[in-house]
């Protein structure tokens, strides 16, 4: 029972403290460089870490890599509560939500980590598909924990004080988590065309880049605005699954052997997520220079092309 009563705390521990992290040394990455433009503030999450070779990318990789099956298996078990207590046929299509939006959440933040934004158009718009997954699939799953949790206090008396504290907890998250994704929505494009300024400033060194200090912190403050929204959102999904250690303790508590092999056959999905995430994250790190190299090239072939050369001139 330890086990799994540590399962949830882990994802909600991992996804907030290794989300912290990434920010926090990117930070201190950019402290070191000279040329980067100060103050230096925090950065959102997709550029702190498009660097593939430094370290605020692969800590959110292996945050993603230990988040992602300990969420899915969370859902799982929810949804394996929900049908044991109630067998309509409303709670039989939650527990199915449940499960999906686990398996969904957990693969668009993974994704997400992978692939870069910016140039070419394509990784652009796939890694801000993957994001709004991520918050739609998130948020989803809080709202769906609160009405399993309503469901369960309809069907048992003795808890139920313990149940609506429940309710209530989790409600505030979403809140925080609904506050936060239209932050992110208002923010995206003026935090992205900020950072662009940013490193024409930094690097272009032309008299037409060139900025002055009271625009550098607003632009520095508008990337700010948005790396704590993105930071709120998985705090608030982090601290649901603090409280979806109730619903495990409550499952474990209620569920004979039978049951119990059904779940064990549901847990080797999350064990096939883990493995699959794993290898992975391994091929990208014996291969990073390859992929490093590409991503350059594609660039590289981006700024050459007339298209480019005609924006910069506009």
């Amino acid at each position: 029972m330890v086990y799994e009563l540590t399962i949830p705390i882990i994802s909600g521990t991992t996804l907030i403290v290794g989300s912290g992290l990434t920010i926090y040394v990117d930070r201190l990455e950019r402290l070191r460089d000279a040329s980067s433009p100060h103050p230096v503030m925090y950065r959102f999450f997709s550029q702190a870490i498009l660097a593939m070779k430094q370290w605020p990318h692969w800590i959110f990789v292996i945050t993603c890599n230990i988040f992602g099956p300990c969420f899915f298996l969370t859902a799982v078990w929810q949804a394996c509560l929900l049908e044991k207590q109630c067998s309509s046929q409303y709670c039989s299509s939650l527990a199915w939500a449940l499960r999906m939006d686990g398996w969904l959440t957990s693969i668009c933040l993974y994704l997400d980590a992978w692939i870069p934004l910016g140039r070419p158009a394509i990784t652009h718009i796939s890694h801000m598909l993957v994001a709004i997954g991520f918050f739609v699939f998130g948020t989803h799953y809080v709202h769906n924990t609160i009405l399993m949790a309503r469901i369960l206090a309809a069907k048992n008396d003795d808890d139920i004080l313990e149940i609506h504290i429940l309710v209530n907890l989790r409600t505030a998250f979403l809140a925080i988590m609904v506050v936060s994704g239209s932050v992110i929505a208002t923010t995206t494009s003026p935090a992205i065309r900020a950072h662009g300024r940013l490193l024409d400033h930094q690097f272009r060194r032309t008299n037409e880049s060139q900025m002055k200090q009271e625009e550098i912190i607003k632009c520095r403050r508008m990337e700010a605005c948005m790396s704590t929204a993105q930071m709120l959102l998985g705090i608030g999904l982090g601290l649901t699954l603090f409280t979806a250690a109730v619903d495990v303790f409550t499952l474990l508590n209620n569920i004979a052997d039978d049951g119990r092999r059904q779940i064990v056959a549901e847990e080797f999905r999350a064990k096939a997520m883990f493995v699959t995430m794993l290898l992975l994250t391994i091929l990208e790190y014996l291969y990073r220079d390859v992929i490093y190299n590409s991503c350059q090239a594609m660039l590289l072939r981006f700024r050459m092309s007339p298209q480019s050369n005609r924006a910069k001139a506009d």
